[in-house]
């Protein structure tokens, strides 16, 4: 402990250390105070050097990985046998490990030798799984989403965290370590089935990750330096509450909390906005489709468009209320990652204003050729027609359920209310209309627009496996 918190002292920036430095609060432990010189740890020497004076000599004194510092002492098999042995059993039942070893030194920092050095203790850290951890892996596993563990860690701690946190089941048994990873040679199946990356260097997590992308797309999270390589090669970088500022600065996500459990608010509330942006899509094409296709169509047929400025500016006036408030529907979150399907989308769309098109021009005939009604009364007719029937279409397209199953947010439900009872007002009082209409007409366009709002229904219901993204 005296070697050990000689080197934390001199590098509190770490986690190791800081451990090390919070186990001796309170209790009367001295260190070395004459610090000669000092080399940090990173990730391709996984130690930390240090070289004091103890008042009789000089000291080098080196903290790191297991098998780092095994290298560097002088060979002793029994004494190897037992350290190997107490290292594992140590990583099997969670604990990651440093250890120390010493030797005397009468060169400077720069060319002291760390070799034939004697091996002076492990220290044994704790660094318990949190109790969130197992069910944000399960949440994830349910949502599509496949875990792999990558640490630079001993392989039996990557193990004992695998099985701990359900990473490593009955599905996924392998686990490959540090000289069995060649990355790219890794195929879909191996990565699948891998549940752990142990004892991998800051340039192998990259190389995995790269690997990984030709299949898959990448998430990757961590807090040190070392996570860096993995965060900017990664689709997406996670940096963990405590991470370094640098990997904050390169990560896409940084979570505001401790633990990983905030990821799961994350994949939900993204999934909810990309099928909020989904609904959206859906009925702006279907109803820009329809607004434009019916009015030129009826425009070339007529000489003269069916709707007057003053009601093409109400009818945008009051879709705006509807469109703004799809930024609060509420959805259901996929159980899978989705991909946007341009075509399909853009088919379906156009779809529904076809229907759209198609129960305009019907009426427009009926209205004039059977009903004899005026072309002012056709406008006003058209006004309402199109205002009712377009917001009914959003029931539709908001959910890809039967409309009545998934009802839109409360606030989506009240402003179709208020936009829809105001159309209905100015078209039975003629406010700004050619003509006012009767009351009984009314509902026949009620009812005419809640009768096609079904045909759109069953169409969607018909041709959701063809055109409706999953």
């Amino acid at each position: 402990m005296l070697y050990a918190v000689t080197i934390a002292l001199a590098d509190d920036d770490s986690s190791i250390n800081e451990g090390i430095l919070n186990y001796i609060k309170g209790k009367n432990f001295n260190s070395i105070k004459n610090v000669k010189g000092f080399i940090p740890a990173n990730s391709e020497r996984k130690r930390a050097t240090i070289l004091v004076n103890d008042d009789k000599n000089d000291i080098v004194i080196s903290l790191g990985a297991p098998q780092v510092i095994k290298s560097l002492c002088e060979n002793n098999e029994k004494l190897s046998e037992e350290y190997d042995n107490d290292v594992t059993k140590l990583a099997e039942s969670g604990y990651r490990t440093v250890a120390v070893s010493i030797i005397k030194s009468e060169n400077p920092i720069a060319k002291v030798e760390e070799a034939n050095m004697k091996l002076v203790g492990i220290l044994a850290l704790s660094d318990e799984i949190r109790n969130d951890a197992k069910e944000t892996v399960k949440f994830l596993k349910q949502n599509g989403i496949n875990i792999s563990i990558v640490t630079g860690d001993h392989e039996a701690i990557a193990r004992e965290v695998a099985i701990k946190t359900g990473i490593l089941n009955n599905e996924r048994t392998l686990i490959r370590k540090d000289g069995e990873i060649e990355p790219n040679s890794l195929d879909k199946k191996t990565l699948l089935n891998t549940a752990a990356f142990s004892e991998t260097s800051p340039g192998d997590k990259a190389e995995i990750i790269k690997q990984a992308q030709k299949y898959f797309t990448v998430a990757s999270n961590g807090d040190g330096i070392n996570d860096l390589p993995a965060l900017m090669t990664a689709d997406v970088g996670i940096a963990v509450q405590n991470a370094v500022p640098a990997l904050k600065s390169t990560a896409d996500i940084v979570l505001s909390s401790n633990g990983i459990s905030i990821i799961k608010d994350a994949i939900i509330e993204s999934r909810k906005i990309f099928q909020r942006l989904y609904g959206y899509s859906m009925y702006r094409i279907s109803e820009s489709f329809r607004l434009i296709v019916t009015i030129t169509i009826l425009g070339i047929l007529k000489g003269v468009f069916p709707l007057t400025p003053i009601q093409l500016i109400l009818i945008a006036i009051l879709n705006d209320l509807p469109i703004i408030s799809l930024a609060f529907d509420k959805t259901e979150s996929a159980k899978r990652p989705t991909e946007i399907d341009a075509k399909k989308r853009f088919i379906m769309s156009c779809g529904f204003g076809l229907i759209g098109v198609l129960n305009s021009m019907l009426l427009y005939a009926i209205c004039l050729y059977y009903l004899g009604f005026t072309w002012e009364m056709v406008q006003t007719t058209f006004f309402l027609k199109l205002t009712v029937s377009g917001h009914l279409l959003i029931f539709v397209t908001h959910t890809k359920r039967r409309w009545y199953k998934f009802l839109p947010s409360k606030i989506i439900i009240y402003s179709i209310f208020i936009t829809q009872g105001l159309a209905t007002i100015l078209a039975l009082t003629g406010i700004f209309m050619p003509v006012k209409l009767p009351l009984i007409w009314v509902v026949i366009i009620w009812l005419w627009s809640i009768f096609w709002m079904q045909i759109n229904e069953i169409v969607k219901i018909i041709f959701k496996d063809e055109y409706i993204e999953k």
